[in-house]
């Protein structure tokens, strides 16, 4: 039986009936002819004989039937059962678009049974279909081809958005007229959200790999690099494409036949045994720089594919630091000085070579022992209260008395230092200490020889002052009986007589002018000077010194030219004191200058109006560079020639320098050889 009989009952019941009329209708007309023509007992024999034929036959007809019958209803069964089990969506709609058929699948997903669905078309039933679905479905109707591999958005029975592949597929009859479509839909939603996962996944495996401080490749045994990172980048200069169009990326950074050797090798390695490997070599990126690399290689295999996976360390920092770190070693335990270093606590955890040199004691015996374990500690809490300064302060640095392990007095110098880490916590100090024995021996000795020095200074000073004291006395009698003489009245004395008389009271002024500047330079050194301050005027004072040496100036022929603002203001000073600093800056200025002039130049402070310094330049001989730092002590004169050309004490200046101390202030001299020289006074 044909296809059409399974699947259509009715049909298959009418064709029997019409066999059975058919074959009675024959029997009526043998039944006749045998009667009319024949016997009736022939034409009864013959009725039986067809009947019992028929009947039999009949028989086998309706057998046939009942089994076609039970074959459809197995076959229907299992066609119902194979698409309910289907873990598709499974909905047969006719040429209208109603639905004919759904599979249980469907029906779970809508949360609908069968006879909610059938008769009714989708539009009817759901209201969330979206624009994919009315484009897909009109596709189909409008131009009768299927359609596949569409996803559409769908809600299922706990009200969820899910992702529905979908085949839409026309259907025809024998005649090739069109029936309707089999819609057949896969819920993708859990394929989709892992495919999102898996994605999310690898982008966090990228972004970690981009973010590693290493470089890092996935190669191809042929050398296409498959993962290249950001780092490798930055440690080859060379970017992804750039190494996979050499074909040759080994060569490229391996110029050196020697290094690419040994990558060679070790990849040959790794194909053999299958281990991992690791190796340093030398590359050259693509700005020439040489980079030493720490190479680590091993084996992976995708899909029976064979990759190297690499990571790529710059250890050129690395072995910089360990060079250092070796130096620093070095020079620590080849050190002049002793060196330890001890936990926060202050145990020593390291001596070094010449700590024990200089103690006696070895490094076992040092190690454990409390810093400061061989000092001389001559209060019980000492020791305590340097370790007490050391925690607050964090550093500290004394001289201490020590013992060496023989006994011996030493005395050291130390510093220690705290050593932290990242976070600022002490974890370490470092103690560096030196024999300062000897140091301190030489310092006494010339402490001894300052004292004794400076006890001759006071005594040279009282001496100096007595007898300049003692002296003036007789000067100024000296002086004052001249000046009688000098004023006779009846002319006892001739001329050349009067003219010895104004030089001995001349030299006698000389010598007592002498006698005062020793006298002010004794005070100044015994520290019994004082400053008595006061406002002056600073224009009065240069007037007058000027015209005090302008006489001297005019027979050289030199000029004074000065330079003092209109405006300047009263300042407040020891007048006597600052008068003496001007007059010896002058008194030597006009002294040493055979041609030219002499400037003096007064500055002012554009705050307060006051004087600010006071310049006096000259265009002397200048002094020799060797001699700049005696020019201000006393009774020292820079001397140009043999014959001392110029006289004085040289106590000008030295007197000059030593009120500008007292006061505050600070003399400086520019000076050149043969163009002149410059002395600055500054107020501040």
């Amino acid at each position: 039986m044909n296809t059409i009989d399974l699947k259509n009952p009715f049909l298959f019941k009418v064709r029997y009936f019409v066999f059975i009329v058919l074959f009675v209708a024959l029997l009526c007309v043998l039944f006749f002819l045998g009667f009319k023509v024949v016997d009736w007992h022939v034409a009864g024999t013959l009725f039986i004989t067809v009947a019992l034929l028929s009947a039999w036959i009949l028989a086998l007809f309706f057998n046939n039937y009942r089994q076609i019958k039970h074959r459809y209803a197995d076959l229907q069964n299992q066609y119902t059962g194979f698409l309910n089990n289907v873990p598709l969506l499974m909905i047969l709609k006719d040429r209208e678009g109603r639905i004919i058929n759904t599979n249980k699948t469907a029906q779970v997903f809508f949360g609908m049974n069968a006879e909610s669905l059938t008769g009714k078309q989708e539009e009817d039933i759901f209201s969330d279909l979206q624009a994919q679905y009315f484009e897909n479905n009109a596709f189909v109707y409008r131009k009768k081809e299927e359609k596949r591999g569409t996803i559409e958005i769908r809600t299922d029975s706990k009200n969820r958005e899910r992702s529905l592949r979908t085949d839409r597929i026309p259907l025809f009859d024998p005649m090739g007229n069109f029936q309707g479509i089999l819609f057949v839909a896969e819920d993708i939603s859990d394929d989709i959200e892992s495919n999102k996962k898996v994605r999310e996944t690898a982008a966090r495996l990228e972004k970690i790999i981009e973010s590693l401080q290493e470089g890092v490749t996935l190669s191809t045994p042929e050398g296409y690099f498959e993962i290249y990172n950001s780092k490798m980048r930055s440690i080859t200069g060379y970017s992804k494409d750039e190494a996979n169009r050499t074909k040759d990326f080994i060569n490229l950074i391996y110029p050196d036949p020697n290094q690419k050797m040994i990558v060679q090798d070790a990849l040959e390695s790794l194909m053999k045994t299958g281990r991992s490997h690791e190796t340093i070599s030398e590359i050259v990126s693509k700005d020439k720089q040489h980079k030493l690399i720490l190479v680590s290689t091993v084996l992976v295999t995708f899909n029976d594919k064979i990759r190297f996976l690499s990571t790529y360390h710059d250890v050129s920092e690395l072995f910089r630091i360990q060079e250092q770190m070796t130096l620093f070693s070095r020079a620590v335990e080849q050190g002049a000085s002793m060196v330890l270093i001890t936990d926060n606590n202050g145990f020593i955890n390291y001596s070094n070579t010449k700590f024990s040199e200089i103690t006696g004691y070895t490094r076992d015996e040092v190690m454990g022992q409390k810093i400061g374990f061989n000092d001389v500690i001559h209060a019980p809490d000492s020791g305590i209260n340097v370790w007490n300064e050391i925690v607050e302060n964090r550093e500290w640095h004394g001289e201490t008395e020590s013992m060496r392990k023989n006994g011996d007095i030493y005395w050291k110098s130390t510093e220690i230092s705290p050593i932290t880490d990242q976070s600022g916590r002490i974890t370490h100090f470092m103690v560096i200490e030196n024999d300062i024995t000897e140091r301190r021996k030489m310092i006494q000795m010339l402490k001894n020889a300052r004292d004794i020095s400076e006890s001759a200074n006071r005594a040279k000073t009282e001496f100096l002052a007595n007898m300049s004291h003692e002296l003036r006395t007789p000067m100024n009698s000296i002086i004052g009986f001249t000046n009688i003489l000098l004023k006779d009245s009846n002319n006892h004395f001739d001329s050349k007589e009067m003219m010895y008389l104004e030089r001995i009271r001349d030299n006698g002024i000389g010598l007592l002018n002498i006698l005062s500047d020793i006298l002010e330079i004794s005070m100044v050194e015994s520290g019994k000077m004082s400053a008595r301050y006061e406002h002056i005027t600073l224009n009065s004072i240069i007037s007058d010194l000027i015209t005090q040496y302008n006489t001297l100036a005019v027979k050289k022929g030199l000029k004074f030219n000065t330079e003092i603002p209109e405006t300047l203001k009263p300042f407040r000073t020891d007048p006597d004191k600052f008068h003496s600093i001007v007059d010896n800056l002058l008194s030597n200025a006009v002294k040493f200058t055979e041609k030219g002039g002499i400037d003096v130049i007064v500055h002012d402070d554009p705050n307060s109006g006051e004087p600010a310094e006071i310049i006096i330049k000259d265009t002397g001989p200048g002094i020799p560079e060797e001699q700049l730092e005696s020019i201000f002590k006393a009774f020292e004169q820079v001397d140009y020639s043999k014959a001392r050309k110029y006289g004085g004490t040289g106590l000008g200046l030295a007197l000059a320098n030593s009120y500008a101390e007292l006061l505050n202030y600070k003399l400086i001299v520019d000076t050149k050889l043969h163009e002149g020289s410059v002395f600055l006074v500054r107020f501040y």
